[in-house]
């Protein structure tokens, strides 16, 4: 830990100078006295965040002001809503090895609402360590069938999915490729349902993030914390979405691409999940969002069931 703090005060210490002399000369054209003394308000304050010195900066500057405010939440992972999704394959009747498929098969539409929520609280700066931050976070995926009218439009599946993330500002490079933080995390993710469409399972994370020029990269590998057979209601879901998850984007001014990867690589039977994102920016708040997806686990009830899934729609923030 001291060999990453040292790194990270060369990395301050280089840049941060050069960010703020900028803003300074700027800070000193400005005539009125209480403008001028808000700008360098906002360079003191500037100064002093954990930056990266990578395309991940924007996201931090945003993030700072809800991060010190009272009644805040900051963004988490993807926030958005896609109104017009088709689903190729539909799961009528969902089923694991604990719990049979229900009695009565639905009745599903291949056109539904999709949309997520997601957010963290900071609930310790500095914890411990030095640029160690203490997180709770929460998401929540649901699937409407909004357009199904003869089924009443009921919700056909919500995840919800809180976890308790330490977060480490780490700026170790190697060459081009910088690792900018690691964040373990102990994570919970259910669907709040009976059986026999009860899911859930509790996983410890560590996720890794990676830069390179305006690429950034995320590997998430977790362990499964065992459940009794009795408490089990996905006793195989690692054979579906197996022990880790990988994400890369690109950013190009008002441009973002996306994509995450799962494999179980099993030679008999490898089972995998793709998602690929495109955002552009609508306005200064909203992004036009189209989603594509493939493979097993969009959802915990669909976990190990393949399905194909076309979407577009609105994003409030992307993933960096």
């Amino acid at each position: 830990m001291i060999k990453y703090i040292s790194h990270l005060a060369l990395l301050l210490f280089c840049t941060v100078p050069v960010i703020a002399a900028e803003m300074s000369q700027s800070c000193h054209e400005i005539i009125d006295s209480d403008e001028r003394l808000a700008c360098y308000d906002k360079i003191d304050k500037t100064s002093q965040l954990p930056l990266t010195g990578t395309v991940l900066d924007d996201r931090i500057q945003q993030e700072e002001p809800s991060n010190k405010s009272s009644f805040s939440l900051t963004a988490h992972r993807p926030t958005y809503i896609l109104p017009l999704t088709y689903m190729s394959h539909l799961n009528q009747a969902p089923s694991s090895p604990s719990q049979p498929p229900p009695s009565v098969e639905g009745d599903l539409d291949n056109f539904e609402i999709k949309f997520q929520i997601s957010f963290k609280v900071l609930m310790d700066e500095d914890f411990i360590f030095k640029n160690s931050n203490l997180w709770f976070g929460y998401t929540q995926l649901s699937l409407w069938q909004l357009y199904n009218s003869d089924a009443s439009a009921p919700f056909r599946e919500t995840n919800y999915e809180p976890e308790l993330i330490w977060s480490f500002l780490i700026n170790k490079s190697f060459g081009k490729l910088k690792l900018t933080h690691l964040a373990p995390a102990l994570n919970h993710q259910s669907n709040g349902r009976s059986d026999p469409l009860s899911r859930s399972w509790n996983r410890i994370t560590l996720d890794s993030i990676w830069v390179y020029e305006s690429w950034v990269f995320s590997l998430r590998p977790w362990y499964r914390l065992p459940e009794s057979d009795e408490d089990d209601d996905n006793a195989d879901i690692e054979d579906y979405l197996g022990n880790f998850d990988f994400r890369m984007g690109y950013k190009n001014r008002h441009h973002q691409f996306s994509s995450l990867f799962r494999n179980t690589f099993v030679d008999s039977e490898p089972r995998s999940y793709y998602e690929l994102g495109y955002s552009y920016a609508i306005n200064s708040k909203f992004r036009g969002y189209v989603q594509f997806v493939s493979g097993y686990g969009e959802s915990l009830i669909d976990y190990n069931f393949r399905n194909k899934r076309l979407s577009i729609g609105i994003m409030l923030n992307d993933w960096f």
